[in-house]
C-alpha cells in the first residue's frame, strides 16, 4: 500500500512538473513575435547594416533612444534577411543605414547624408526623418512579420 501510494505521488509529481514546463514555453510564445526583416536597393556589399528598433515615438529615430541595436555584414544580409525573434507584442518602428566605409557612423555632408538609409513602411522623406506614426506597425503574439526597407 505505501509502494502504490508513494508511485502515485511520483507520478503526480512528474505529472505537475510537465505542465509547469509546458506552461512556461506557451508563456513564452504567447507574448512574443518575430520580425524578419528584408533590405532592399543596395548599391554594393561593402561595409555594414546598422538597425535599430523603436518602441517610443519620443525617442524615434534618436541614437540612444533605441530599444535594440545591431549591425550586421551587408553579404548576410543579402543571403539571409535579418531576423529578430522573441519581440515582445507591441508597436514598434526600425531604422536602418548602410555604414560602406564601417566607421560606425551616419555619414552626412552639411545634413545631406552621404550613406543609404531607410524606415520601416517605407514613407516619403523630404528634409527630416519621418514620424513614428509613419513607420510603425503592430507586432502580435505568435506573429512572423515580414518588413521590407527600400534603402534610399
Amino acid at each position: 500500500m505505501i509502494s502504490q501510494t508513494f508511485n502515485l505521488v511520483q507520478y503526480f509529481s512528474n505529472f505537475l512538473f510537465f505542465l509547469a514546463f509546458l506552461s512556461i514555453l506557451n508563456f513564452k510564445n504567447v507574448q512574443s513575435g518575430d520580425l524578419i526583416l528584408k533590405i532592399k536597393n543596395f548599391d554594393n556589399q561593402s561595409g555594414l547594416i546598422h538597425i535599430a528598433i523603436y518602441n517610443e515615438q519620443e525617442k524615434f529615430p534618436k541614437k540612444e533612444g533605441k530599444l535594440l541595436g545591431f549591425k550586421e555584414k551587408i553579404s548576410k544580409i543579402i543571403e539571409n534577411n535579418y531576423e529578430i525573434n522573441n519581440l515582445k507584442e507591441g508597436i514598434y518602428a526600425v531604422a536602418i543605414f548602410h555604414d560602406e566605409n564601417s566607421n560606425d557612423k551616419f555619414d552626412s555632408f552639411f545634413g545631406i547624408p552621404n550613406e543609404k538609409y531607410g524606415f520601416s513602411n517605407n514613407p516619403s522623406i523630404f528634409l527630416s526623418a519621418p514620424k513614428f506614426e509613419q513607420s510603425s506597425f503592430d507586432l502580435r503574439q505568435n506573429e512572423k512579420k515580414i518588413i521590407e526597407i527600400e534603402l534610399k
